[in-house]
């Protein structure tokens, strides 16, 4: 397990719906007024189609905020595409960056290699689908799926991966070098509105914790809440709790 900060242990998913008309430029202010709201939390925000909408100099206005920032990126694409990724998001400096697994061990090496201060973490299997769609997508299992793509982030260099709660076990033991983070996390106190992800593989914080992930993914448990700071020191007392008994245990 990683010697992160408890609140590194933490990062929050804002991507928020759009509004019906709604710009770059008021998505922005949404957003900004959600932060605002959760000021004395000092882990990362993570975001992804926002980002695409508002540009990477969105990332240091983010920074600037005092926040860390989770470029959730998932980016694909040819060696040349991810070195033109890597080129130009080195001008921003994320302080987390994902990736696709699947892009392979030269492409994920390059981005590294481009971005020597970013925590370059790669997607192993979306947590929305099932074994169905592992089997038609990969010919493998979940498990067998995650287990592949972490020996080969491993193998590339990069810093970490992304998973599911229940995937932590399969992750070797040796590998622990990468970071863990976990997606699809829902607390036992949240209810989330239209829930798109796989229910059969979401996991607690606690769980997560327990099962040596570096960090949990929370979303809407957290950006739907009426007081996010709440729901924030909630989870972070859970984390911590965890990490203890995962120490004493």
């Amino acid at each position: 397990m990683k010697n992160f900060d408890l609140h590194e242990r933490l990062a929050i998913a804002c991507d928020f719906e759009s509004l019906p008309g709604e710009n770059a430029a008021a998505a922005k202010v949404r957003l900004f007024q959600f932060l605002e709201k959760i000021r004395d939390f000092r882990g990362h925000i993570k975001v992804e189609s926002l980002l695409r909408q508002c540009g990477y100099p969105f990332i240091q206005e983010i920074q600037k905020a005092g926040f860390l920032v989770f470029a959730d990126l998932k980016l694909y694409g040819t060696n040349k595409t991810l070195k033109l990724d890597g080129q130009f998001l080195s001008l921003y400096e994320p302080d987390m960056l994902s990736v696709a697994c699947s892009v392979g061990v030269e492409s994920l090496r390059l981005l590294k290699g481009l971005l020597p201060h970013t925590e370059v973490v790669g997607i192993t299997f979306p947590t929305n689908l099932d074994e169905q769609d592992a089997r038609a997508f990969h010919l493998r299992s979940i498990a067998e799926t995650v287990d592949f793509f972490t020996k080969l982030a491993d193998f590339a260099g990069i810093d970490g991966i992304v998973c599911g709660g229940k995937e932590i076990p399969i992750v070797p033991v040796n590998l622990h070098t990468l970071s863990v983070n976990v997606v699809n996390v829902r607390p036992d106190w949240a209810k989330v509105r239209g829930d798109d992800q796989n229910s059969l593989r979401s996991v607690t914080p606690r769980e997560a914790i327990l099962g040596f992930a570096d960090r949990v993914i929370v979303g809407r448990p957290i950006t739907d809440a009426k007081n996010p700071m709440d729901a924030i020191k909630r989870i972070l007392d859970e984390i911590n709790l965890a990490y203890a008994d995962s120490y004493l245990g």
